[in-house]
């Protein structure tokens, strides 16, 4: 473990042993080998060595050896150039804080980072400040949508368009394209890898702009709102839509949604997953179809005034088996009383799914195959929720933070601190407790290494079971849903976790509070969320009606 204190006054320069140096994995920079920027450097170094000295520590637990800060890529030359030793600015013993803050520093502050490389920069600041947005974004000059944004990047990208990315780092990927596909399903950000990241380098001038990005991935969006479904319907092998993950309104935060304000949060929400969109509306419009036809047997579907090839790809989805439809032109619209008319629906337009009478234009022989149109019958605005309710979701951001700093602590508790007290036979029997109430996590072993452990000693096998079973338990408490709709029991597990680990998590939700204070406006407010001056003054007028 690195030591606590620094000797910051120690440092110097030196020449130091290649192979004395190990690399640091809190470095959010990669070394591509294969570029030519690489090769041209080695080519350097060869002839006239390392110009410019490299960030060395002492490494902490390794005697005789150093710890990289800043200097990967002229580490990685010199080792392939067959350089012994290498000039290095050695900063003797540093804590694993001040580490970080030189590493950190040196790469971060460079201007050629790669998108990725930011990505995991970005990753780090989170974690190193225990998931404090505003505290790693202060320290090192950045936004805390930025360091989102970024984390988003890095953790959610699939791995197709991240090798991609690595083995054409000076593709024009900028931080905001990749910021759009990232926040997608993996199932759209594959469709996206096969529609676009395979034309690189050979078709660079058809790479779509940040604006062509967006509005392809909008495209293949739907408004939940517009549904002629209800949300909370069920269907057969498909979601309901108020359950999915894959709508915007489950990390508002990466699209622009305000938790805040529910009712523009709903109507801002949208669908991602196409496929099963298109199910439903097909579902929905074929039993519609089918009830109107108990009324009207001879019933058959229309489309109102002109309609383009992408309309008419749009009715055909949502149609489905409903029927087929008629285009105008193709028929004409008549009274109920006029001889041999027709009942037909409309799939467009403003009256969408109101019964029209027609009569068919002779030249028809054969109506095309088609679907209903997005237009819905308008709903009724949700209910505003009242001041109570706003603040069980904002309750629920706080819990959220919570959540994160218990999965932190859990990461980072030891042995001692949960076991410290007990004779040796309670404590086995309590890890062996934890072990069969959480499991463990795989290690992958095999059977020699179940007979090297029989064989030796016995030492420091609860510790190690111990470490199995912490990830499993932060599986458990870890929350990836909606920040306003953490689960009641996600709340209670991280309550007796707190009580088993011994932490104060009445401290770590009043520390939220602070953090995530109520909005300055609910105080005064009633609890029907009318302000609570104009509920007197109505009061007032009442009373003076009354006495007149």
């Amino acid at each position: 473990m690195a030591k606590k204190t620094s000797k910051k006054n120690n440092v110097k320069l030196n020449f130091i042993e290649v192979f004395a140096i190990t690399s640091n994995p809190k470095n959010p920079r990669t070394v591509n080998v294969k570029a030519e920027s690489f090769k041209d450097l080695v080519d350097s170094i060869t002839a006239s060595g390392v110009m410019v000295p490299i960030h060395v520590r002492t490494h902490p637990s390794a005697p005789g050896h150093y710890e990289l800060l800043a200097g990967s890529r002229r580490v990685a030359a010199a080792q392939v150039a067959e350089l012994k030793q290498i000039p290095a600015i050695d900063h003797g013993e540093l804590s694993d804080v001040e580490a970080f803050e030189i590493t950190f520093a040196e790469n971060f502050a460079r201007e050629d980072l790669t998108p990725i490389e930011e990505g995991k920069a970005a990753t780090m600041l989170l974690a190193e400040y225990k998931g404090d947005a505003r505290a790693a974004a202060s320290k090192f000059g950045k936004s805390v949508t930025w360091l989102r944004t970024h984390a988003a990047i890095d953790e959610g990208l699939i791995d197709e368009i991240q090798g991609h990315l690595a083995e054409y780092p000076a593709a024009p990927w900028t931080a905001s394209h990749l910021a759009l596909i990232a926040r997608l399903p993996q199932r759209i950000q594959k469709s996206i890898a096969n529609d676009y990241f395979g034309m690189y380098p050979a078709c660079i001038e058809d790479m779509p702009t940040v604006a062509d990005l967006e509005a392809d991935i909008a495209n293949d969006m739907r408004t939940m709102s517009s549904a002629t479904w209800q949300l909370d319907e069920k269907f057969p092998k498909l979601p309901t839509c108020t359950g999915c993950l894959d709508r915007t309104g489950i990390q508002p935060e990466l699209f622009d949604i305000d938790p805040d304000t529910p009712d523009t949060a709903q109507a801002n929400d949208k669908c991602m997953y196409e496929k099963c969109w298109k199910a439903k509306a097909a579902a929905s419009m074929k039993h519609k179809v089918a009830e109107l036809k108990k009324e009207h047997p001879d019933l058959v579907l229309i489309s109102i005034g002109n309609i383009g090839p992408t309309e008419r790809e749009e009715m055909r989805d949502r149609c489905g088996g409903a029927g087929s439809f008629l285009e105008k032109g193709h028929y004409k619209i008549a009274t109920k009383t006029t001889a041999g008319v027709l009942p037909a629906m409309t799939l467009n337009g403003a009256k969408s799914g109101t019964i029209k009478y027609i009569t068919l234009d002779k030249c028809i022989s054969k109506a095309s195959s088609t679907s209903p149109s997005n237009n819905s019958a308008s709903r009724p605005p949700a209910k505003p929720k009242t001041l109570a309710e706003r603040r069980k979701l904002h309750e629920s951001k706080r819990w959220q933070q919570v959540l994160r700093k218990m999965c932190v602590a859990v990461e980072e508790s030891s042995f001692d601190q949960i076991f410290r007290a007990g004779n040796a036979k309670s404590v086995l029997q309590g890890v062996l407790k934890m072990a069969v109430t959480f499991g463990t996590e795989n290690a992958h072993g095999d059977w020699d290494d179940f007979l090297e452990i029989v064989d030796g000693s016995d030492d420091g096998l609860l510790e190690k079971l111990w470490a199995m079973i912490r990830p499993v338990m932060v599986g458990d408490l870890t929350y990836n849903g909606p920040i306003t709709q953490v689960p009641e029991n996600k709340i209670e597990d991280a309550k007796k976790a707190a009580q088993i680990l011994s932490i104060d998590i009445d401290a770590l939700y009043a520390d939220e509070v602070k953090n995530i204070p109520e909005p300055k406006a609910w105080a005064g407010l009633n609890a029907n969320r009318t302000p609570k001056a104009k509920q007197k003054k109505e009061s007032k007028a009442k009373k003076k009606g009354a006495s007149k």
